[in-house]
């Protein structure tokens, strides 16, 4: 009788180590298969939105450099889907007229390391990923000038960058554009210095995260410190800033507060700080990159990419 106790226990203990080991090693792999589909949808997504090269191929680049299991990725099952994703529905959808999405599947089999002693000699596993790209929701602005919504009408409704806008002297007391104090707090001309570098004059003050939705304070006319400081940073190098695209149509006020609609990345060409033409030279930039913001805004030209699901 004891031995046959003995015996039946042995059989549960060994049955609880195939388990335990085999779930362990299954588990192990499930994580570096979920991290390969992660970083092969996130590559795709990224020369998506660059619009360099082709995504299937960065997907299959990034499977062919990493393992699962001690075997290279791209001998696993995958498939890559290249569509559109709705941020406000979270529903990913194959194919679409404007893609801007990846969903990357990867299918691994594990070699059982106990359970291959009684014939199991095999498990699969399979994750999925999806990144995507839009107009980022989020932004750490620099430049304290905010512009209208108007002037990205014909770029939103083409898609074209050659319909980015350029203002000259802004902001340009018409109310097509204005400065910002980043805060819901009035944008006045000292609080407009806080956050441009210190190496030219700024408060050097490192800007606070901006997202859509937020109120921030506004105002127009032109300020001579400012452009002077907006001026020596410009010829210092700094020529390229995150600014906040705020809901103010171009017969509107720029004035109080106004709610941040998107972000845009401008490019500053010339700034005249004195006489009739005061202001600054602003070019918007298609196609720029928001890299650690989160995506889930308006397409201003300026897009950040995210694991979404």
């Amino acid at each position: 009788m004891i031995t046959v106790l003995a015996g039946f226990m042995l059989a549960v203990a060994l049955g609880l180590a195939v388990v335990v080991i085999d779930l362990g090693h299954l588990s192990t792999v499930a994580g570096e298969v979920q991290t390969l589909a992660d970083a092969a949808a996130a590559s795709a997504t990224r020369s998506l939105m660059q619009r360099a090269g082709d995504p299937l191929t960065a997907a299959a680049a990034v499977l062919s450099k990493n393992t699962v299991d001690g075997t290279t990725g791209s001998y696993a099952t995958r498939q890559i889907q290249v569509g559109t994703f709705d941020f406000a529905g979270a529903q990913f959808a194959n194919g679409g007229a404007a893609p801007n999405a990846v969903r990357v599947t990867v299918t691994a089999t594990v070699e059982n390391i106990v359970a291959g002693i009684y014939g199991d000699h095999q498990s699969g596993v399979s994750r999925e990923a999806i990144a995507a790209f839009s107009g980022n929701g989020s932004g750490h602005p620099m430049l304290p000038l905010a512009i209208g919504r108007c002037h990205f009408t014909s770029y939103q409704s083409s898609g074209n960058c050659a319909a980015m806008p350029t203002l000259k002297q802004a902001p340009d007391g018409k109310d097509g554009s204005g400065w910002t104090s980043l805060s819901p707090d009035n944008g006045s001309a000292s609080k407009a210095l806080q956050y441009l570098p210190a190496d030219c004059g700024g408060g050097g003050m490192a800007a606070p995260k901006v997202r859509i939705g937020d109120a921030i304070g506004v105002m127009n006319g032109q300020a001579n410190s400012v452009l002077k400081t907006v001026g020596d940073c410009v010829a210092a190098g700094h020529n390229d800033f995150v600014v906040p695209v705020v809901d103010v149509p171009c017969n509107g006020k720029f004035n109080q507060q106004k709610t941040v609609l998107g972000f845009a990345t401008v490019h500053l060409t010339n700034v005249t700080a004195k006489g009739g033409a005061k202001g600054i030279d602003v070019s918007a930039i298609c196609s720029a990159g928001a890299a650690g913001e989160t995506p889930g805004g308006p397409d201003l030209g300026t897009r950040a990419a995210a694991i979404v699901k």
